[in-house]
C-alpha cells in the first residue's frame, strides 16, 4: 500500500511539473489560486459568527500581512526572507497569545515576553562574544513564551464553584421624599424612535424574574450564578449577564423605570437620570463595522451588551434664573440647563432659549426637558432627527454619524408614574450599593481563550463606575443656537468646548 501510494505520489509530483512548465500555466494558475484565496477568505468571513471563526479569520489575515510586509523589508534590508511560518508564530503571537496575557496579569505578560526576550539576549551574547554557532534560533524563545503562557493559563487555579459570593452593601438608608419629589417633578419626558426595540428596564423587575445572573470568566468556563435579590450580587464577578428583553409593550410596560440621584453643589442642584437597556447594537451597518478585520471599537463597532444612558437637570436660584420653579430644601429652583449624555461626551445645552426653542411644538410639562433617544445606541439628544443625524464627536475632522431619533413613541410612564422614578442604590454616606456598586461589566458576554476574547466591546459599567455619575458638573463642550435672535432659527453650534455649570450657563438668557 505504502509502495502504490509512493508511485502515485510521483507520478502527480512529475504531471504537476509538467504542467508548470506549460505557456498556458501561468494564466490559468493565478487565477486559480486567487479564486481559491477568495474561497477561504469567503469560509472564514460566514465562520466569523462564532468566536472561533473570528480569531481564525483574525490570525489568516495577521499572517498574511505580516508575511507580505516582513518579506517586503527583508528584501529592502538584504536579509534571509521571513518565512510562512515565523509570520504564522508572529500572527498567533500578537492575535492570541497577547490578549490572553493581559487577561491574566502581569505576572503572564512576563512570562510571555520575558523568556523570548531572556532567550534572544542569550543567543546575541553566545554569537557575538563567545563565538559560537549552532545554537537554536532565537525566534524559537517566542514558543517557550507560548508554551509558558498556556501553562500558566492551565494551571491557574479557577473560582470555586462552592464559594460565596462577596455581597454588595445593602441599601440603609431611607429615600429622602424631597429629593424623590423634585426627581418627579422634573423628571425628563422620554421620546423613542419608532423602531426602537428595546426600552429602560427596571433592574429590581428583572432581578426577581430571574434574568440576571453574576459570572466569572475561567479556563473551560465557570457556571454564571442566578441574582436572586439586589443585595446578593456577586461583586467579585467579572460581568453580570442580563437577559435582552425586546419587543413587548410599545413604549415600555410594567416593568420600566428610570434611575435619579440629587447632588446639591454650591448654587446648583444637580438631578441625575440614569436608564438601562439591556443591549446597544451597532446602529449603522452592524453587518460590516462588526465583523472580524472591521471590528474596531469605539470607531466602528458599537455594538455591546447593555447599556446605562441619561442626562442630568441643572437646576439654579429661581431669584437669579427665573420661572419656572421648584420647590426643594427650603429654597425654589429653576431648570438652568440640561446635559445629555451622547456616548463618551455629556453635552450641555442652556435651557432658554436654546431647548425651549428645540422643543417648541413639543408637549410636555415646563419644568421637564424632553429627551429623544437615538435608535439602538440609546444615545440623548434635544431634538428630533430623522436621517443624516450627526454626534458632536469627529473622526478625521468629520462628524461621526448617528442613528435617527424620530420621537415618535413616548415612554408609557411619561404621563402617570407612581414608581417608575427610582432612586440609584446608594447608602447613608451616598457610597454605591447592591448593583451599583459593581465594578465588573454588565450584560451577556460569551468569551473564549480564558477570557481574553469576547464576543462584544465592552459596555458601559454601573452608574457609580461613570464620570457623569461621579461629577455631574463635570466641565463639557455646550451647544447653544447659531442664531438666538431670529425666532424661528433652530441650528446649533458649539458655544464652548469647556465649561462648568458651577460658574457659568453659556448662552442663557432671562425671559423678557
Amino acid at each position: 500500500m505504502r509502495r502504490r501510494f509512493d508511485e502515485l505520489r510521483a507520478k502527480v509530483t512529475d504531471l504537476a511539473k509538467s504542467i508548470s512548465r506549460r505557456r498556458w500555466a501561468g494564466y490559468l494558475g493565478a487565477p486559480l489560486l486567487i479564486v481559491l484565496g477568495l474561497l477561504v477568505l469567503i469560509a472564514l468571513n460566514v465562520a466569523h459568527r462564532s468566536l472561533w471563526g473570528q480569531v481564525l479569520y483574525a490570525v489568516a489575515i495577521t499572517t498574511a500581512v505580516v508575511w507580505v510586509l516582513g518579506r517586503a523589508l527583508c528584501r529592502a534590508l538584504d536579509i534571509p526572507l521571513i518565512s510562512f511560518k515565523r509570520a504564522l508564530l508572529w500572527a498567533i503571537y500578537a492575535v492570541v497569545a497577547f490578549p490572553v496575557a493581559v487577561a491574566h496579569g502581569a505576572l503572564a505578560l512576563l512570562l510571555l515576553f520575558g523568556l523570548p526576550l531572556g532567550w534572544l539576549a542569550v543567543h546575541v551574547v553566545r554569537a557575538a562574544f563567545l563565538g559560537h554557532r549552532g545554537e537554536p534560533p532565537p525566534w524559537m524563545g517566542l514558543l517557550a513564551g507560548l508554551l509558558a503562557l498556556t501553562l500558566f493559563v492551565v494551571f491557574t487555579p479557577r473560582v470555586a464553584t462552592t464559594e460565596s459570593p462577596p455581597r454588595a452593601a445593602p441599601v440603609v438608608s431611607a429615600e429622602d421624599q424631597a429629593q424623590a419629589q423634585l426627581a418627579r417633578e422634573v423628571r425628563p419626558v422620554l421620546l423613542f424612535h419608532s423602531g426602537e426595540a428595546r426600552f429602560p428596564l427596571d433592574i429590581a423587575a428583572a432581578i426577581a424574574q430571574g434574568n440576571v445572573e453574576s459570572c466569572r470568566n475561567a479556563l473551560g468556563g465557570e457556571p454564571c450564578k442566578v441574582v436572586e435579590r439586589e443585595d446578593d450580587v456577586d461583586l467579585g464577578a467579572d460581568y453580570l449577564s442580563v437577559a435582552d428583553v425586546t419587543g413587548g409593550q410599545r413604549g415600555g410596560g410594567p416593568t420600566s423605570s428610570i434611575y435619579y440621584r440629587v447632588l446639591p453643589s454650591r448654587s446648583r442642584v444637580y438631578v441625575d437620570y440614569w436608564w438601562y437597556f439591556t443591549r446597544n447594537p451597532n446602529p449603522v451597518a452592524s453587518g460590516v463595522f462588526c465583523a472580524p478585520g472591521f471590528q474596531l471599537p469605539g470607531l466602528t463597532c458599537h455594538e455591546h451588551p447593555s447599556d446605562w444612558e441619561g442626562v442630568t437637570v441643572v437646576l439654579g436660584p429661581c431669584e437669579t434664573f427665573g420661572p419656572p420653579c421648584a420647590d426643594f430644601a427650603g429654597g425654589r429652583w429653576s431648570p438652568v440647563a440640561v446635559r445629555y449624555a451622547q456616548h463618551e461626551f455629556v453635552v450641555s445645552y442652556a435651557w432658554r432659549p436654546t431647548l425651549t426653542r428645540l422643543w417648541r411644538g413639543t408637549a410636555h410639562p415646563p419644568l421637564r426637558p424632553v429627551v429623544f433617544v437615538a435608535n439602538n445606541s440609546h444615545a440623548s439628544y434635544p431634538n428630533v432627527c430623522r436621517r443624516r443625524c450627526k454626534q458632536i464627536r469627529t473622526l478625521f475632522g468629520t462628524a461621526v454619524s448617528e442613528s435617527a431619533h424620530d420621537g415618535r413613541i413616548g415612554w408609557t410612564k411619561n404621563i402617570e408614574c407612581t414608581s417608575c422614578v427610582r432612586r440609584l442604590p446608594v447608602t447613608t454616606d451616598d457610597e454605591p450599593a447592591l448593583w451599583n456598586a459593581f465594578g465588573g461589566r454588565w450584560g451577556t458576554q460569551r468569551c473564549i481563550l480564558a477570557g481574553s476574547y469576547c464576543d462584544a466591546s465592552r459596555a458601559p459599567g454601573a452608574p457609580s463606575k461613570q464620570g457623569r455619575y461621579q461629577d455631574p458638573g463635570e466641565p463639557g463642550p455646550w451647544l447653544c443656537l447659531t442664531h438666538p435672535n431670529e425666532p424661528d432659527a433652530r441650528g446649533l453650534q458649539r458655544c464652548t468646548s469647556s465649561a462648568d455649570p458651577d460658574d457659568e450657563i453659556p448662552g442663557f438668557e432671562q425671559a423678557g
